[in-house]
């Protein structure tokens, strides 16, 4: 299960799985497995990288970090839209994120058109098939 929870909320996941008797290997936060899936391809500096979470019938949602001197600096979870530059202005603001150098979208091939007007963004895939 790849998860993007508090880790109380990922505990309690666990308990539930074993009074349930049901097998859990481990829980994994999604937004860090997919941006350790790109650490070559990012870059270091003032950045945010947005993770889009797609949900079967429902919203899809933009998770957003800020990275600024090889540190995180903030992450939120915002419903995604159609344009992203809206979405990362506001994750921004509740952030209280640096000037920005560069913008990482992680998400799949139809999404690229996302980044549409934002300075210096780099489109990642979310999945292995659509790697270029």
């Amino acid at each position: 299960m790849a998860a993007a929870a508090p880790e109380a909320l990922c505990a309690g996941i666990a308990r539930l799985c074993k009074e349930h008797k049901l097998r859990l290997g481990r829980i994994e936060p999604g937004f860090m497995r997919d941006v350790s899936l790109h650490r070559a391809r990012i870059e270091d500096g003032s950045i945010a990288i947005i993770q889009i979470e797609e949900r079967a019938g429902r919203s899809s949602v933009a998770h957003v970090g800020f990275r600024d001197q090889q540190q995180w600096t903030g992450y939120v979870a915002l419903p995604a839209v159609a344009q992203i530059g809206p979405v990362l202005r506001d994750a921004a603001l509740l952030c209280r994120a640096a000037p920005l150098q560069r913008t990482y979208l992680i998400a799949p091939a139809r999404m690229q058109a996302a980044l549409a007007g934002l300075a210096d963004a780099h489109w990642l895939p979310s999945h292995a098939g659509d790697m270029p």
